[in-house]
């Protein structure tokens, strides 16, 4: 069993490397302008929640 696992192991080949197309600190970068995106959008919208439901002001109920 252990002999034809290391005859396996001989027999792949070896990888090579592919290089990322940006530098690594970059997809950080824009995983973070991506939130504040996302961020400023929920910001635009925070009090839009209850201005199409009608008010009212009764004293019956909640």
């Amino acid at each position: 069993m252990s002999s034809s696992l290391v005859s396996l192991a001989q027999a792949v080949p070896k990888l090579e490397e592919n290089e990322l197309p940006m530098p690594h600190w970059a997809y950080g970068l824009l995983g973070i302008l991506f939130f504040a995106a996302l961020l400023g959008v929920l910001w635009f919208f925070r009090r839009t929640v209850g201005k199409g439901i009608p008010q009212d002001h009764s004293e019956q109920g909640h």
